[in-house]
């Protein structure tokens, strides 16, 4: 179901009404899961595609419900590796093409209800969860329709006190606050990533395919537009999509986590994992990092070995994090990028103390140029590493980057920092003056412009989608 679809808006609107006509928990917990299945069946071919979810989600269910007040740490362990096993199964992993299941079927959302379902499991064993969901609030958790393609990631206690919660009348402004959430979304998703797509795959189409060879400056020029758009195509695209779902869970009001938060003002690599797809950061540093550093430290609880056992967790956990985006070698390599930056960023924070000293660094990390170009680099190896996104292929990937060379990507890096913190730098110094002018204005016509916006969002997405022949697919769900 596309999100930019009249399918996608009656259906929306049908639920809300549903959900919004009664007062009786039980009842808008009957339409949540009805909704819940709908939207799901619409990814699914026929009714053999979706059996590989439906026997996954199966087996979390009997496991979260088989076990005991007081689980062994054999049967969690056990639990979590029969999971992330079905999941590798089910996702075709590059080392198990040979051994897949001889029908097609969908994989949709498969990554998210994994997920949920180990940290069920963990957080039962660690009883930060006194009580089981049942069957009903089992499925509602895991394949809820606002957070079933890519999240937010929940965790299961704010859920059930959202789903749970005894319903009051939707106020005039939670439905305007919502709608004018969803209208931001909407212009996301369907303008700014599909100009974003179009400059993308119209620079791409020069230097693959059948476009030819082109010369070697041509090709790090093109290579290095082609991959800001990308970014921009994939972050627009995204945080598009997680304010239509905010949005929509504002109408049903149920409140979700916040995903993004302003990730390209982040001065360091790890600040802008604390920033981009903020539910599953927090996800792997609760469920991976934080338990790999506990084990390790008490293996070896000598303070001179806190700094390698640092430098060894993030690289586990971002290494991890990078392979669960996709099922082929390509994202082998992303995950060892994700690692690379990430250490390279933490033994940077350790190096300049000592350097400069620590009245030194922090007198550093306030200098604008210093600010800026932190937030350039970061911007610019991102961008590199996403490369594994768009070239799907190992072989393809290789064959580009070994066009363009070691002087071609350090080129490329070079200009995608120095014009980012330009580009950025005059964003702060506008930002910086004009929500002050511009509040007092919003705060008298607040309403006026909430319906306006979603007026003019509509109208705009009618436009940018004739001129663009194609309605936005969202990205992520991809991955």
């Amino acid at each position: 179901m596309n999100f930019v679809s009249l399918h996608f808006l009656v259906f929306t609107l049908a639920t809300v009404l549903a959900y919004q006509a009664t007062r009786s928990v039980t009842v808008r917990q009957w339409v949540l899961l009805i909704a819940s299945a709908y939207f799901i069946s619409t990814y699914m071919l026929d009714f053999k595609s979706a059996l590989p979810l439906a026997v996954f989600l199966g087996l979390g269910y009997l496991l979260v419900a088989a076990m005991g007040a007081t689980p062994s740490r054999a049967y969690v362990a056990a639990a979590v590796c029969l999971m992330i096993g079905s999941f590798l199964y089910l996702k075709q992993f590059f080392f198990l093409t040979a051994v897949g299941l001889p029908f097609i079927y969908s994989t949709v959302g498969l990554s998210y209800v994994l997920f949920r379902i180990i940290s069920l499991i963990v957080d039962l064993a660690n009883r930060d969860i006194e009580k089981k969901p049942g069957p009903g609030a089992y499925l509602a958790y895991t394949c809820g329709f606002t957070t079933f393609l890519s999240g937010p990631v929940q965790t299961w206690p704010s859920f059930k006190g959202e789903y749970e919660k005894q319903p009051v009348p939707i106020t005039e402004g939670e439905v305007l606050h919502a709608m004018s959430r969803i209208a931001t979304g909407y212009f996301k998703l369907a303008i700014v990533a599909a100009v974003f797509d179009y400059l993308f795959q119209n620079f791409t189409v020069q230097f693959t395919g059948a476009a030819g060879p082109v010369s070697w400056p041509k090709l790090v020029a093109l290579y290095t537009v082609s991959a800001a758009a990308y970014t921009g195509y994939l972050y627009y695209n995204f945080s598009g999509y997680m304010d239509i779902v905010i949005g929509i869970g504002g109408l049903l009001q149920f409140k979700l986590p916040e995903n993004f938060n302003k990730p390209f003002s982040a001065k360091s690599f790890l600040e802008f994992w604390q920033r981009w797809h903020m539910t599953m950061s927090q996800w792997f540093k609760t469920y991976l990092f934080t338990p790999i550093m506990l084990a390790a430290m008490r293996r070896l609880p000598d303070p001179r070995h806190s700094a390698a056992i640092g430098l060894s967790a993030f690289f586990i956990t971002f290494l991890v994090m990078g392979i669960w985006h996709g099922s082929t070698v390509v994202f082998v390599v992303y995950g060892v990028l994700m690692a690379f930056g990430a250490c390279a960023n933490k033994l940077w924070q350790l190096a300049m103390p000592r350097a400069l000293g620590k009245p030194g660094y922090k007198s550093l990390q306030k200098r604008l140029v210093y600010i800026q170009l932190c937030k350039g680099l970061t911007f610019a190896f991102f961008t590199l590493a996403l490369t594994c996104l768009w070239t799907p292929e190992i072989g393809q990937l290789f064959g580009l980057t070994g066009r363009l060379g070691v002087s071609g990507l350090v080129l490329s890096i070079a200009a995608l920092t120095l014009v980012f913190a330009a580009v950025n730098l005059v964003f702060d110094r506008v930002g910086a003056i004009a929500p002050g002018r511009l509040a007092a204005v919003g705060a008298r016509y607040r309403d006026t412009l909430a319906v306006s916006r979603c007026a003019g969002v509509i109208l705009a997405v009618i436009f940018v989608s004739a001129i663009l022949n194609k309605a936005p697919e969202f990205v992520y769900k991809a991955f």
